[in-house]
C-alpha cells in the first residue's frame, strides 16, 4: 500500500519509515482495493490481456487493511467497515460474471493433491533412501496440513495415546492465534 500511496503521488499518507499514516479518507481506501483487483507487472502497468485477481486475493487485501487498523490501535469506523464489505459483495459477482464468460478460472488456488499423486513421492522418497521426505510427506497426508504447518512440528508436540501417535499442532493458517489447537491422531 505504501508503494501505491507513492506511485500515485499520495506520500502525504505515508510517514518516514514506509508505514502508512492512518486513518486513510475511505476514498483513498476504495481506490486501493480498486487497484488491487488487477494484475500488473513490477512497474505497476496492467497486464495486456487485462487479467483479475480471484475474490479470495482480494478479500486477503481487505483483510490486511483490517489488520493494519487494528495493529496500530485505529477504529476502522462503520462507513468505510461498510464500503469495504459492499464493494466485496460486489466484486464477488463480477467474479462470479467473469467465470461464467471464461475471463477466469473456475477454481480459485491450488488443487488437493490426489492419492495416486501422494503415493508417487512417496514411493519415489523410499527408493531413493529419503526417509526424511517420505516421513514429510506422510504427516501432510495423514494430518491434512501444509507444508509450513509441518515443517514446524517439533519433539515437544509428539506424544502417544494408547495406540495413536499425537501431533499438537499449536497453530496453523486458519488458526493464528492458537485458539482452537487440539492434537491429532495417526493411527
Amino acid at each position: 500500500m505504501t508503494d501505491w500511496l507513492i506511485l500515485k503521488g499520495d506520500a502525504e499518507y505515508v510517514e518516514d519509515k514506509d508505514e502508512v499514516k492512518l486513518p486513510l479518507p475511505k476514498d483513498v481506501v476504495m481506490q486501493f482495493m480498486a487497484y488491487s483487483t488487477r494484475k500488473r507487472d513490477s512497474s505497476g502497468a496492467l497486464l495486456v490481456p487485462e487479467t483479475f485477481y480471484s475474490f479470495s486475493s482480494v478479500s486477503g487485501v481487505r483483510s490486511a487493511i483490517v489488520y493494519l487498523y487494528r495493529k496500530n490501535n485505529v477504529d476502522l469506523g462503520v462507513d468505510l467497515s461498510n464500503e469495504l464489505e459492499d464493494y466485496l459483495c460486489g466484486y464477488s459477482r463480477e467474479v462470479a460474471d467473469m467465470k461464467q464468460s471464461g475471463k477466469l478460472t473456475l477454481s480459485e488456488g491450488k488443487s488437493p493433491m490426489p492419492l495416486r499423486g501422494y503415493l508417487f513421492i512417496a514411493k519415489e522418497a523410499v527408493k531413493q533412501g529419503a526417509l526424511f521426505a517420505w516421513l514429510f510427506t506422510l504427516l501432510c497426508w495423514h494430518l491434512i496440513a501444509r507444508s509450513v504447518t509441518v515443517a514446524n512440528i517439533m519433539i515437544c508436540h509428539v506424544s502417544w495415546e494408547l495406540d495413536s501417535l499425537t501431533i499438537h499442532i499449536p497453530k496453523h493458517k486458519g488458526d493464528q492465534e492458537g485458539r482452537n489447537g487440539y492434537a491429532r491422531h495417526v493411527y
